[in-house]
């Protein structure tokens, strides 16, 4: 294993003291039931966690869950959650609890779901299996009633409010190249799609894999033929052992610019760099201020005011520093060229 790097990015900036919740951002958080995947991925940002179970085969304790949903539902500025892992899929059942428990908080709009189930055992994923998940984004009779009578109203135009509706689910491959789409994955795949389950993919960019961009313009094809929406890609994080698969991110940014200029708006993801303080995208919410060799220095859009607005004691941390106009500065290894 190469020693650059760091041995696993950084958890949320903004602590929880709850284990399995991480929060980096203010309106959203990560929900960890398990550190147990389908596959454990060279080049995860998440490799280094504990993959023991401890409590039972799950892995967050039962007691931490409360705790994790109890802090989600007390504070209405949280609009999405992810739960993710390891692979929550793994246990479909207790995904559907946590689930069935979020529902239930009016201010959140949105349920995601991290997974390579699609590809690792897409056998599992038949009509008994999306079953329960097509439910819970089908209203209720009832529900379509409370609607619409909240609806009700003299003035024939009147703002949307989105309190009645429970949060929809949608669920994240993670699909890096073509040859991972057998003719079972894209089985498993239509299956969601044509259920009513959205499908995002999120892909990471690796030397030797798919830093070509027609084999990813190839990609992005299938996936928006199989009704799956192209949504990320990620440069590989700086983490010890993944030199070998990390591009720079002059490349990065030449396939991106490749991308854009051959297909549509619709296949042609983000292309995302995940600093220590958040994602951007270069060139459209963050900018290079200079390079010394590989330590490259990114103006990121978030703020200090954004952090302290969560954790009022927060401080700047080291590797980090204040633009004049509030926006954090951090460093960013790029891949060695």
């Amino acid at each position: 294993m190469d020693p650059i790097g760091l041995d696993r990015t950084l958890p949320g900036l903004m602590p929880t003291q709850i284990p399995g919740l991480e929060r980096l951002y203010m309106d959203r958080v990560i929900l960890m039931p398990t550190s147990q995947c389908f596959a454990y991925c060279r080049f995860c940002f998440r490799k280094n966690y504990s993959h023991k179970a401890t409590d039972g085969d799950y892995g967050t304790p039962q007691q931490h869950f409360a705790k994790a949903i109890k802090y989600i539902a007390n504070d209405p500025r949280i609009k999405e959650v992810l739960i993710t892992g390891g692979d929550p899929l793994m246990f479909p059942e207790k995904v559907l609890e946590i689930i069935d428990k979020l529902r239930t908080i009016p201010h959140l709009i949105g349920i995601r779901i991290g997974s390579r189930i699609f590809t690792s055992d897409p056998d599992l994923i038949d009509e008994k299996w999306i079953q329960p998940f097509k439910e819970r984004n089908q209203l209720s009779n009832d529900q379509m009633i409370q609607f619409s009578e909240s609806c009700r109203s003299d003035s024939k135009i009147r703002k949307f409010e989105n309190s009645s509706i429970p949060a929809p689910v949608s669920i994240s491959p993670h699909i890096n190249h073509t040859d991972e789409i057998t003719v079972q994955a894209a089985k498993s795949l239509l299956l969601c799609t044509q259920n009513n389950i959205p499908l995002y993919n999120q892909t990471v960019l690796m030397k030797g894999i798919n830093n070509n961009p027609e084999v990813l313009l190839d990609l992005f094809r299938k996936l928006r033929q199989l009704g799956v929406e192209p949504y990320r890609v990620y440069h590989a994080d700086p983490l010890q052992g993944t030199e070998h698969f990390r591009t720079t991110l002059d490349e990065f940014m030449t396939i991106k610019r490749y991308l854009r200029a051959h297909g549509s708006g619709r296949i042609v993801p983000s292309f995302i760099v995940d600093t220590r303080v958040g994602k951007v995208e270069l060139g459209a919410d963050a900018d290079i201020l200079r390079r010394v060799n590989e330590t490259v220095t990114i103006k990121t859009p978030y703020t200090l005011d954004q952090f302290r607005a969560v954790i009022p004691d927060w401080e700047i941390p080291e590797y980090c520093s204040l633009a004049e106009d509030g926006r954090l500065i951090v460093e960013y290894e790029d891949a060695y060229s």
